[in-house]
């Protein structure tokens, strides 16, 4: 669909936020898969806005140059990866001429269902870090929790149609002592050790999860998880 896209768009800029593994069952293993396939999406000589992350990859950077692309590194800033977003949006509409000093950003943020955040239950926490799908975004979320691990249980949300990504977050997952480790979504082909299977179903079930664990870290895919589930949680504010 990267080539596709391009050619039904014809875009006049294209954004590069970063390049990481994902979708390894199609793109192929680690960056050089994902940088392949990024690449298919950009047409030769368009504009390419680059976030902090590309902006000092080689190969994609020696990519683009070769295939005519005019290169727009954005300056970093930190403030995690919500604040580089903002970088790239305001740096989109500098490009274009516009002026962004009234664009109001919060309205979208809050209304993403996939954003994360600090979500309370009746006695615990949950971190729903399900759309960070690589192991490196995980990890930069985790750290902004400043939780202890063995005071928290990771909840892996895991896919059938993404079994790559489970195998590619098991470094992650057993870099730490977790207070527990725990599995929901599709089930696995095969018992994985040091997991525990957990048929969360209903928000209702999600909801009691966190407030047994206490402090519950949700990672690995949104998808499959209820609808309505931040509608049972109110959001910690930050």
């Amino acid at each position: 669909m990267q080539p596709l896209a391009a050619r039904w768009l014809r875009p006049r800029l294209v954004v590069v936020t970063n390049v990481r593994a994902d979708h390894e069952e199609t793109w192929g293993p680690g960056r050089d898969g994902a940088r392949r396939a990024l690449l298919a999406g950009i047409p030769r000589e368009v504009p390419v806005l680059l976030g902090e992350e590309p902006s000092s990859d080689e190969a994609l950077l020696q990519a683009l140059r070769e295939r005519g692309n005019v290169l727009i590194p954005v300056a970093g800033g930190g403030g995690g990866y919500e604040a580089s977003n903002r970088r790239l949006a305001l740096g989109a509409f500098a490009f274009f001429g516009l002026d962004p000093s009234k664009v109001a950003f919060e309205p979208f943020l809050v209304d993403d269902p996939g954003r994360f955040r600090l979500l309370k239950g009746d006695s615990g926490l949950l971190a729903f870090a399900f759309s960070a799908n690589d192991p490196e975004s995980t990890e930069a979320l985790w750290g902004s929790t400043e939780w202890k691990s063995e005071e928290t249980a990771v909840l892996f949300n895991h896919r059938k149609d993404r079994p790559r990504r489970f195998e590619a977050f098991l470094p992650w997952l057993a870099s730490r002592r977790w207070k527990s480790l725990l599995l929901c979504g599709s089930h696995p082909w095969r018992p994985v050790a040091g997991f525990r299977w957990i048929p969360v179903t209903s928000s209702q079930e999600l909801k009691a999860l966190v407030d047994r664990s206490g402090r519950l870290f949700g990672c690995g895919n949104a998808a499959g998880l209820p609808r309505d589930v931040l509608e049972r949680f109110e959001e910690v504010p930050t």
